[in-house]
């Protein structure tokens, strides 16, 4: 592949670009837990039009502490702690009270699980199949994730050039402590999601705040312009021009 090298991870080859080898051989070389900055993010999976953004976030953080901590805040939450929200939830405020209420302890309980095996490192179930069968971890904190093509059952597999898959991004947990907008975006318009769904979305915006909202960026040549993390900086290989743009 054309200003691609075959490189080892995890004793599995892989294809990536120089700048993409750079990347995680920095990256891996940085510690959990630091205060790190990202200028010039263009976020991409729920957006029409990516905003621009700068965000400030601690780098590489153990997910296996923040999903504990999680269930136990998510533990904590009362039906009544969230009647405003579901009050303003046009599905959920024309049903009655008592089928709110056991909807609400089934998806508690349906949450609760799902962190619960996460935390333990539980594989099963086709989101975290999927996951494991495109991503791959490379370090604390620190994954890839491959070009995907669908597959004779239509799940997404890597795409693979001479046996080998195909890096797409450089990937870092981060803790979100602050995002700076830039420029604004345009987001997908949400689905028509049921009773169930949204209550679950209520649930988890409770917890959805700074101290625990994880998340992962992910580092693509096009859609950021510079990461600076415990004293190193990678640029983006096309930086001049999203600075420009």
């Amino acid at each position: 592949m054309e200003n691609h090298t075959l490189i080892s991870l995890n004793d599995m080859h892989v294809w990536a670009t120089p700048h993409q080898k750079a990347s995680i051989d920095t990256l891996l070389q940085t510690k959990g837990g630091r205060i790190a900055s990202v200028t010039g993010y263009r976020p991409s999976s729920a957006w029409i039009e990516s905003p621009v953004q700068d965000i400030q976030f601690l780098s590489r953080v153990s997910t296996v502490k923040i999903y504990a901590r999680r269930i136990a805040e998510l533990s904590a939450i009362r039906f009544n702690s969230i009647a405003e929200q579901i009050s303003k939830d046009p599905i959920l405020s024309a049903m009655p009270h008592k089928d709110l209420v056991e909807i609400f302890k089934s998806r508690m309980e349906f949450e609760i699980t799902q962190m619960t095996r996460t935390l333990a490192g539980d594989r099963t179930g086709s989101h975290r199949e999927a996951h494991d069968r495109c991503y791959e971890s490379v370090g604390a904190g620190v994954k890839v994730h491959f070009l995907t093509v669908a597959g004779t059952n239509g799940k997404k597999i890597p795409q693979k050039f001479d046996g080998y898959p195909i890096i797409q991004s450089v990937m870092i947990t981060a803790l979100f402590l602050k995002v700076k907008t830039i420029v604004e975006g345009v987001r997908k318009p949400q689905r028509n999601s049921g009773a169930p769904v949204r209550m679950s979305n209520i649930i988890k915006s409770v917890i959805n705040k700074p101290t625990l909202d994880i998340k992962t960026l992910s580092l693509k040549d096009e859609n950021y312009t510079a990461v600076r993390i415990d004293g190193n900086v990678i640029d983006s290989e096309f930086a001049e021009m999203l600075e420009v743009g």
